[in-house]
């Protein structure tokens, strides 16, 4: 399934995959967007196609070759699932790429040793990018920036993918008093 748009727009599809085993009641979460913000200075939109994430994908312990081509046959080609460690990580990078799909690291070792992670990550041909954090406040702005620059003095093809508030999200949860600030 390939998806093809004119203009910028994001789409939310909520979908239930079979490598879901049935006692699961929750909704794989897909994000389709063009990715102006986050994903501007990859090579990823050059084709004209829409990437396709899936957040929260494959689980670590369901992770298999089959499974990614299953996201694969669906027109998934990114996936953002968290790994248990290391070792982990490099195990599910491995069935992506035999896949043909791509991954965004995400393990505690790149929060507590960045640039140490993405060494052993980077050469990867199935890593898109590195996961810093979902939905942060203001406030811890400067903090991840710092993160960023770590990684990226490391890598600098790869993007780190912050996931912001949504606009409706609260003041309290923003730390300004509009989303603009």
């Amino acid at each position: 399934m390939l998806f093809r748009i004119s203009s910028s727009q994001s789409i939310i599809i909520f979908t239930k995959f079979r490598f879901m085993k049935a006692r699961h009641l929750f909704l794989l979460f897909i994000f389709i967007s063009f990715f102006d913000v986050a994903f501007t200075q990859n090579k990823t939109i050059s084709s004209g196609l829409i990437p396709v994430l899936a957040w929260g994908g494959v689980p670590p312990q369901e992770t298999s070759v089959e499974r990614y081509k299953e996201m694969k046959e669906a027109g998934i080609l990114y996936n953002l699932t968290r790994s248990t460690s290391l070792d982990s990580m490099k195990w599910m990078l491995d069935m992506a790429q035999k896949a043909g799909i791509k991954l965004i690291v995400r393990c505690p070792e790149l929060k507590t040793n960045p640039e140490e992670t993405v060494r052993e990550f980077m050469n990867h041909p199935a890593v898109e990018g590195y996961f810093i954090y979902d939905e942060p406040s203001r406030v811890a702005f400067t903090e991840l920036a710092k993160w960023v620059k770590r990684i990226q003095t490391v890598d600098k093809d790869r993007n780190c993918y912050i996931n912001l508030l949504p606009n409706y999200a609260f003041q309290q949860q923003w730390g300004t008093k509009t989303y603009r600030k």
